[in-house]
């Protein structure tokens, strides 16, 4: 990855259409976002996962996967047998 471009810009830029819709796209490249904010803000070294779940940064974090997942389930599962 290019050092001057930011992980989430440089992961969208990777997720080629027809593959991935501009929705799955977007959706995952805010995810990879709020994944790096929430890596940063959490302690180390790590306590209990239990702990870690209380962190606003975790339920930002899992709120994040499920908006994500909703995009990535409107069209389903891709083929496991057919490139795109």
């Amino acid at each position: 990855m290019p050092v001057d471009i930011p992980e989430a810009e440089y992961l969208k830029a990777e997720l080629k259409t027809p593959t991935f819709s501009e929705a799955e796209r977007n959706a995952i490249t805010q995810f990879q976002s709020i994944w790096e904010n929430t890596h940063k803000t959490l302690v180390r070294p790590l306590p209990a996962l239990a702990y870690i779940q209380l962190a606003p940064a975790w339920q930002q974090l899992r709120s994040a996967a499920e908006d994500c997942l909703r995009v990535f389930m409107l069209r389903g599962k891709l083929s496991d047998v057919e490139e795109a």
